[in-house]
């Protein structure tokens, strides 16, 4: 997985990127691809103890074979699934993560459910990652996606801070956005989760 990712950040520069826009992917059935790129998760899984099958996907309406690079969906699924598994709690045996992807608008009841800025709302393909790991602090969820950036905490395993910076340049390169929101520790049971990772693409990237 590691290798992996790897080839896939340092393979998307910036021309690269730009290619993503100007030609036409061919149709992708986002079910079978998401299941495969889970599959690829079971080794980091078996090395911090994080059970596989507390990946979620869910595939929303009109999300089922869309015209989009699976270069670019792996980046998204693979960088931040990763993410957070790694920083999942080990300590608690039913810990859980999911991917989901739906079209939204700009009147999308899912704005206001997770307490989205309107400078962020815009018609697009929406993919959110959602786990109930440990969190991140207030003042680090900008840093998180600076280049070499790695977020202190008891249960995180090594890395070199580089997928989330990768995915937002590969990302706001589509026009698109990334920004996550994390939960404090004593207001997790009310919204049922720790952390969520947003990922916006404008339409065009997948129709």
């Amino acid at each position: 997985l590691a290798l992996l990712l790897a080839e896939i950040n340092t393979e998307l520069s910036d021309q690269r990127i730009m290619r993503l826009t100007m030609r036409k992917a061919a149709l992708v059935r986002t079910e079978s691809q998401l299941s495969q790129m889970r599959l690829l998760m079971r080794g980091l899984c078996e090395d911090v103890g994080f059970k596989n099958d507390n990946i979620q996907v869910e595939i929303g309406r009109g999300c089922e074979n869309l015209a989009i690079a699976r270069s670019l969906l792996a980046t998204v699924f693979l960088n931040t699934v990763s993410n957070s598994i790694k920083y999942s709690n080990l300590d608690f045996e039913n810990a859980w993560c999911s991917f989901k992807m739906m079209f939204v608008d700009r009147d999308d009841p899912i704005w206001d459910q997770n307490r989205v800025s309107r400078k962020f709302r815009r018609n697009g393909l929406m993919m959110t990652t959602t786990d109930n790991g440990v969190g991140v602090p207030k003042d680090d969820l900008e840093r998180v996606f600076e280049k070499e950036t790695r977020i202190k905490n008891p249960y995180a395993v090594s890395g070199l801070g580089l997928g989330l910076y990768h995915l937002r340049r590969t990302v706001e390169a589509l026009d698109g956005k990334v920004w996550m929101i994390s939960n404090e520790k004593d207001s997790r049971k009310t919204f049922g989760f720790s952390t969520r990772i947003f990922t916006l693409l404008p339409e065009t990237v997948a129709r």
